[in-house]
């Protein structure tokens, strides 16, 4: 079945979100425009040697249905997001500040995110310079992709990008539990040493800190899964 992942695409209408996730599904492009409300979809994706399935939850332009209520609870259930702007509409990226809010809302500050510099194809009418997407990349510390739902390529980059920012926040976290783990390690090393005129014997100090560390592990576990 594969690692199941959720993820959001959010974006200003317009911008062409539905398209990207569409041509992603279907592997070729559709010039139709639907509006959409929301709208879950699935796929069973290869990346880096791990099959994954993704749950995509396409969300409308909140502003233009005021419904934030109706996709709350997608945004707290996935594991990554993606904001998408439209490389011929300035508007687009005024937008962004918007869904990085509304992500903080539901989710922990670092939740993987990533820029979609979207309709890279329409060469004319283009009126945001890479330089300025790689700013924008800067500035949100969210990773940068150009994409073209006229090019399948990019459409797949912009999974993979993703993914891989998930994973990296999957280690980060696993790091900061070796950490942990050592930290408490060392500190019931510690306290030990220091109190030898405790009755206990080291046994006993042993079993007593196990304890400890096997609630404080579990409590880790827990605020871990509540993210």
């Amino acid at each position: 079945m594969g690692k199941i992942i959720n993820l959001c695409v959010l974006g200003a209408s317009y911008t062409g979100k539905t398209c990207v996730i569409n041509t992603f599904l279907n592997s070729y492009f559709d010039e139709e425009y639907y509006p959409t409300i929301e709208n879950k979809s699935s796929k069973i994706f290869l990346y880096d040697k791990i099959l994954y399935n993704l749950n995509i939850y396409d969300t409308a332009g909140l502003n233009e249905f005021n419904n934030l209520q109706l996709i709350s609870d997608s945004i707290k259930k996935c594991d990554g997001f993606i904001i998408v702007y439209s490389l011929n509409n300035r508007e687009s990226i005024d937008k962004i500040d918007y869904y990085k809010d509304i992500i903080k809302q539901f989710k922990f500050k670092d939740c993987p995110t990533i820029l979609v510099a979207n309709k890279m194809d329409l060469v004319d009418e283009i009126v945001i310079s890479k330089t300025e997407s790689s700013d924008l990349s800067s500035y949100y510390k969210c990773p940068m992709v150009e994409s073209s739902c006229k090019n399948l390529n990019s459409i797949v980059s912009v999974f993979n990008l993703i993914l891989e920012e998930i994973n990296k926040s999957y280690l980060e976290i696993e790091k900061q539990e070796v950490q942990n783990r050592k930290l408490l390690l060392k500190k019931t090393k510690t306290e030990y040493h220091l109190q030898p005129s405790l009755k206990k014997t080291k046994s006993e100090f042993c079993l007593q800190k196990k304890k400890t560390f096997v609630s404080f592990f579990k409590n880790t576990f827990k605020d871990i899964v509540s993210k």
